[in-house]
């Protein structure tokens, strides 16, 4: 594979786990607090320009958030953070990198699809 194919791929990855990772929260907080979630939380940033980071540090943060990702998971889409930041700024990750992330997608696409179902099972 080459560079141009192996980056568009991490950044494919990437791009999954982030919108996944968003769009959870996002349905998550409004379905539990309503569509006035972030001022009810009082949520510093506002949502929409949240770092990845912050993103992660959501589900460490709000109770619907804390029961789906262990504290060992959330750590794992941590170390993803700086391979994010060589990806955004077109660097050349690393094979473990890589590989990093493609288990971060399969944990993020496992327990989110399981959440999810759950949310549709309680509408």
């Amino acid at each position: 594979m080459n560079n141009i194919d192996y980056m568009s791929s991490a950044y494919k990855l990437l791009y999954e786990i982030e919108t996944t990772l968003k769009q959870n929260i996002e349905l998550t907080l409004e379905k539990h607090y309503g569509v006035n979630w972030q001022h009810i939380l009082r949520v510093n940033r506002d949502f929409k320009t949240a770092f990845f980071h912050e993103l992660i540090s959501y589900y460490g943060k709000y109770p619907p958030l804390t029961s789906i990702f262990t504290t060992s998971e959330r750590n794992q889409l941590y170390q993803i953070v700086n391979t994010r930041n060589k990806i955004a700024h077109m660097k050349i990750i690393s094979n473990e990198e890589y590989e990093m992330l493609v288990k971060c997608k399969k944990l993020v696409k496992v327990k989110l699809t399981a959440d999810k179902e759950i949310l549709q099972l309680s509408k």
